[in-house]
């Protein structure tokens, strides 16, 4: 696994398509999953970011804390 800082990402990774395809493509080549801490958008509040760390996998996003 290979781990990245918090707020690795500075978009919010959920809604950056091209970027998740882009860390989606990296994970399959180099055969290991990643953590990558990003922003996110909280669900139903408006303007409410928070952090939160990804793992992607050679299928996209596999989970989220």
């Amino acid at each position: 696994m290979i781990v990245w800082p918090e707020t690795a990402s500075p978009t919010v990774l959920r809604r950056d398509p091209e970027l998740q395809r882009t860390l989606t493509t990296i994970s399959a080549e180099l055969r290991s999953p990643l953590l990558v801490g990003s922003i996110d958008v909280l669900d139903g509040v408006p303007r409410r970011l928070s952090n939160a760390a990804f793992l992607v996998s050679a299928q996209g996003i596999v989970g989220q804390v």
